[in-house]
């Protein structure tokens, strides 16, 4: 039995029923079914399976028919809050083998600037349009060419040089955790309590700040060197017919680095200052070979941490 496009979506639709109501058995769940919610792997009694409250309205779904999966990206409520959660199911025969979550709870740590995040998502109700609109027949890339250029801006961002070239269109925006943190002169700092502050004048001779500038020119910058290693790259969710490549990994701060050296000869202090993984899931949508929207969920783990049911 082999799920389409329509099938796909609707499981994932159940799935967000099933959770919320704390009910797995609502869904078509094989005998040797595995839960993994932030690399750990879990009951389907426990994490979210036990917390979650409320479908948000925001959502994007990414079925690929191809590999047997589906992917949810979007808004959950959970004790009184909105998170950001990404989940991946892998179906086999029509019943679900594989149950991947990954979750940013920010008020474990303070809110910080992702705090609203969530709730800016929710304001949204619906993603950007890219997102969700199907590319004509001879605008699609194949499978390999479409994860060849998601990866490539993991390459690009990995020990960041300014100088490995990604493919952006020039309108290219990128959310994390349901925050614009390109193109945005609202977000003035990552200490920021309420997910984005006021904007601020600025000395014009002091050039944009990271978060103003697009994604091509922050990385054209070298000024996001304080990433490491970007490892653990998969990308098991493409939808050809859209041209969303979802990817898993985890990006890697070793904290060793006391400034960064921008490539105009700017000196800095590095804006992470210990050794930290962020675990990450990030949506690409392609079109005519460039990367046109990003929108990524992320969540702070330990240091070198891997998701050993999945990574190889």
């Amino acid at each position: 039995m082999t799920l389409d496009r329509v099938g796909l979506e609707h499981l994932a639709s159940r799935y967000l029923d099933a959770l919320v109501a704390h009910a797995p058995n609502r869904l078509p769940l094989a005998g040797n079914v595995r839960y993994t919610e932030n690399g750990v792997e879990l009951g389907l009694q426990d994490g979210l399976w036990g917390t979650a409250k409320r479908a948000g309205k925001y959502r994007i779904l990414i079925p690929d028919v191809q590999s047997q999966q589906v992917a949810y990206m979007g808004v959950l409520e959970e004790a009184g809050h909105l998170i950001c959660a990404t989940t991946r199911l892998r179906v086999e025969d029509g019943y679900v083998t594989e149950i991947e979550t990954l979750v940013n709870h920010p008020t474990l740590s303070g809110p910080g600037l992702f705090g609203a995040g969530a709730k800016m998502l929710e304001d949204m109700g619906a993603p950007h349009p890219e997102f969700t609109t199907k590319l004509k027949p001879a605008e699609r890339l194949s499978r390999p060419k479409l994860i060849e250029i998601a990866n490539s801006y993991f390459s690009g961002l990995e020990r960041n040089t300014g100088r490995y070239p990604v493919p952006f269109d020039p309108d290219c925006n990128r959310r994390e955790n349901g925050v614009q943190t390109t193109g945005n002169a609202a977000v003035t700092g990552v200490s920021s309590s309420a997910g984005s502050e006021p904007a601020r004048p600025r000395d014009p001779n002091a050039g944009k700040s990271m978060f103003e500038m697009s994604p091509k020119e922050q990385l054209e910058t070298g000024g996001l060197a304080f990433v490491t290693a970007i490892r653990n790259r998969r990308f098991p969710v493409v939808d050809e017919e859209v041209g969303n490549v979802l990817a898993f990994g985890f990006f890697d701060h070793s904290g060793q680095p006391e400034t960064i050296t921008w490539r105009d000869g700017r000196v800095t202090p590095s804006a992470i200052r210990m050794p930290v993984s962020f675990q990450i899931t990030e949506l690409f949508k392609i079109k005519g070979g460039l990367i046109r929207q990003i929108e990524a969920n992320l969540t702070s783990t330990s240091y070198g941490m891997k998701c050993a049911l999945w990574d190889e």
